[in-house]
């Protein structure tokens, strides 16, 4: 199944050229992929506030994806994912696996 979820403003994480915060609040939704997987995109799942909250996953991160991380979600739950190719085409996002 697919959802279609809003990608949030880049962030940058050291070894990637872009990350992106995927789920848009107060409905978060969810996805298939978990934390090391990649979409046909070359896309890395990174990391999700599904296990974890925001403070334990903001000291794993980088400052600039914790400051993204915008606000909490009421349902479902936020997804990082990081990209290190710039030949990613921005109409890509929007769907994730």
């Amino acid at each position: 199944m697919l959802f279609a979820t809003h990608a949030s403003s880049k962030c940058q994480m050291a070894g990637f050229n872009e990350c992106k915060w995927w789920g848009s609040s107060p409905f978060c939704g969810a996805s298939k992929s978990t934390p090391g997987d990649t979409d046909s995109d070359g896309w890395l799942f990174v990391a999700s506030t599904r296990t974890k909250n925001w403070d334990v996953l903001c000291r794993e991160i980088s400052d600039s994806c914790c400051r993204d991380y915008g606000d909490g979600c009421l349902t479902g739950y936020k997804r990082l994912w990081c990209h290190d190719s710039e030949s990613v085409m921005d109409d890509n996002f929007g769907v994730e696996l």
